[in-house]
């Protein structure tokens, strides 16, 4: 469930008095920790900004920190289903394609999720293939959104070793893609981002979730040498953090 204040200034009021001295992302983190699954920080940046409704979980935690007791129907909110959102135009779309969640949260998973792996597989990162198209080819014919992920492929291929491209692994409810898949064993994820901190909050609950599920047996960052030390001091935990040109040997070793 989804909670409506009835204007968005209700919404950014809750949020700002719970965050108290801390800054936004001090915050995030501290509500991140009481739920199962996690939003990036950006969505959550929606919730606090009243862009988006925020779920009803997010609210009763937030609610536990200003530590307030009381019902939460006390402050005047609407409960809405969670395939409602905040999206004007919803009942048209509803209407039109029988559901109002955009492909992205269909590929995610949810209630009006589609459950087709080759539907799913036709929408997923539709989100942020608005922002970023993939421009390469991949040995495989397979469209990557990278340079760093056309690199990994190929020497992949060039070595002989077989690879899936941006699986859909089904956990629970939701849908885990990583980068690669190797033998189904080994999980690879390839990164450039240069914030680091939020990057690595994302693969580490991803990861978790995928070695939790016993679906891999380990996971492989690739960066490039710039940001090379910064990941491995965020996820060396988790997972192997390299350079393409380390792939090959660290497979050997694994």
């Amino acid at each position: 469930m989804r909670v409506n204040f009835g204007a968005r200034e209700n919404q950014k009021r809750l949020f700002q008095s719970a965050k108290g001295t801390a800054t936004w992302k001090e915050f995030y983190k501290k509500v991140s920790k009481t739920m199962r699954d996690p939003p990036t920080f950006k969505v959550f940046e929606a919730w606090v900004y009243g862009r988006y409704l925020p779920p009803y979980e997010v609210v009763k935690a937030i609610n536990r920190l200003i530590g307030k007791s009381k019902n939460l129907a006390e402050l005047n909110i609407k409960l809405v289903s969670d395939n409602w959102g905040s999206v004007k135009g919803g009942k048209n779309k509803i209407k039109a394609y029988g559901t109002n969640l955009t492909k992205v949260d269909m590929a995610k998973g949810g209630r009006n999720a589609s459950k087709d792996p080759k539907r799913l597989k036709s929408i997923s990162h539709l989100g942020f293939l608005k922002r970023c198209k993939r421009k390469f080819l991949g040995p495989n014919r397979e469209s990557l959104f990278n340079k760093l992920e056309k690199e990994v492929a190929e020497t992949l291929h060039a070595n002989g070793i077989k690879y899936k491209y941006e699986p859909i692994i089904p956990l629970e409810e939701r849908f885990v893609i990583p980068d690669f898949l190797l033998k189904g064993e080994v999980a690879i994820e390839c990164t450039e981002w240069t914030n680091v901190k939020e990057k690595s909050y994302q693969l580490e609950n991803k990861i978790k979730r995928l070695l939790a599920s016993k679906v891999i047996k380990r996971a492989i960052v690739v960066t490039n040498q710039g940001l090379l030390r910064s990941y491995q001091k965020s996820l060396n935990k988790f997972a192997t953090i390299i350079t393409t040109e380390q792939l090959v040997q660290a497979l050997k070793v694994g």
